[in-house]
């Protein structure tokens, strides 16, 4: 089976090309042919795409929110020349709509791996922070002029078009019934289906759990609330002195969070690593005592906390989103309301003074991992993609009842 998988950029800027980085050679161990279309963005980082098409910056950004024409061209030639049996887009961002209206002849799912302009619930998250008054990022009701001009551009302009578009998609992926309830709420109906993660080597979590270390893994931006992990760390300090913070990741915040960390004073116990390796991410979680996750956003799913579970290290998670579907309170880890610095800290305290019972959730943790393998989820999808090409439109009357609705 040829498959075409379209998402906005091409590197690895967080989940959703982190996801499907790994599916990848799952599908081509089974015998399919995987091709990747994404955006030129970023060219400063490593590229995984195997067709480009442009991104614009200025005022011509503007529009190519609303229709880039280079992706739609881009697009018509990989269909014509690599001939897809099933296109997948994981996320759109800067293709614009203009790709879906090229798809109609071609079974075509979408994967909400997170929001999108077109999710209205959602489209407050994709705005940068800076669209808030200060000290209320993401708050909807704290929307500075630009994020309200912002919100107008999209209802008027893009959301039209992205309405006509998703006449053309046949299946809807949400990675969590959280997220499927979301999209439902647009009158879009989903099938549930888990991401899928790579299992890391199980290491017995009794090697470190003398180490206080405590580890963070992801990108470094507002809505992950690494800000509030560090606040919460220097109340560790008290307790642990010589506890140890390990942040691998980065993002527009970094220096922020570096900032803050010297405000803190406790500068001497964290370690700001950057993007990291594959082998290098195995060693920094073998050094943990737990993973913390204490983002202030919904998570669609937080691949994150499961592969930490996998290689048998409790977590402490921000009680958010899809994350409970997969992570239980007490028993492979501890969950905390987001933005309380004082919950995580103490969480980690706890796991501090009672590593026996990191220790029973570092393995309960691996066995509940095991149930997301990505072998398994790499099966699943392509049952999916056979069934969509033998029997096409999943949801037909119901998606263009709610397209001809919102046009």
């Amino acid at each position: 089976m040829n498959i075409l998988w379209i998402i906005s950029s091409g590197w690895k800027e967080g989940g959703a090309e982190n996801y499907i980085v790994t599916l990848k050679p799952f599908l081509e161990h089974m015998g399919h042919t995987v091709k990747i279309l994404a955006s030129d963005d970023r060219p400063d980082q490593p590229h995984f795409s195997d067709y480009t098409f442009k991104t614009y910056r200025g005022i011509f950004r503007v529009f190519a929110h609303v229709w880039n024409i280079d992706a739609r061209r881009v697009l018509k030639k990989v269909l014509k020349e690599f001939k897809p049996d099933i296109v997948h887009i994981h996320t759109i961002g800067h293709a614009s709509p203009a790709i879906l209206l090229a798809l109609h002849a071609h079974p075509t799912a979408y994967t909400m791996h997170g929001p999108e302009a077109f999710i209205k619930t959602l489209l407050h998250w994709c705005f940068p922070s800076s669209y808030f008054t200060e000290g209320h990022a993401y708050e909807k009701e704290y929307l500075r002029l630009t994020g309200k001009l912002r919100v107008l551009y999209h209802r008027f302009l893009t959301d039209p078009l992205y309405a006509i578009g998703l006449r053309h998609v046949d299946t809807i992926i949400s990675p969590s019934a959280f997220m499927r309830d979301i999209v439902a709420k647009q009158g879009l109906p989903s099938v549930v289906i888990p991401n899928g993660i790579s299992l890391l080597p199980y290491h017995a979590p009794h090697q470190s759990r003398m180490n206080n270390t405590v580890v963070y893994v992801g990108r470094l931006e507002k809505y992950k609330g690494v800000d509030y992990l560090l606040q919460a760390f220097s109340e560790v300090l008290i307790h642990v002195p010589q506890a140890q913070l390990i942040i691998a990741g980065d993002g527009s915040m970094r220096k922020d969070l570096e900032q803050e960390a010297q405000a803190l004073g406790i500068t001497n116990n964290v370690t700001f690593l950057g993007r990291i390796s594959r082998e290098a991410l195995i060693n920094i979680y073998t050094q943990a005592s737990c993973v913390v996750i204490p983002s202030i956003w919904f998570e669609t799913f937080g691949m994150v906390g499961l592969e930490a579970m996998s290689i048998g290290r409790p977590v402490i998670v921000s009680d958010v989103g899809g994350i409970s579907e997969w992570f239980s309170d007490g028993e492979t880890g501890y969950a905390v309301p987001p933005k309380d610095s004082h919950a995580i800290a103490s969480a980690i305290v706890r796991l501090f003074e009672h590593p026996e019972t990191a220790i029973v959730m570092g393995e309960k943790g691996r066995a509940r991992a095991e149930h997301f393998g990505m072998k398994e989820h790499a099966q699943e999808i392509i049952r999916l993609y056979e069934n969509m090409v033998t029997q096409g439109n999943m949801f037909p009357e119901t998606k263009r009842e709610h397209a001809s609705k919102n046009a």
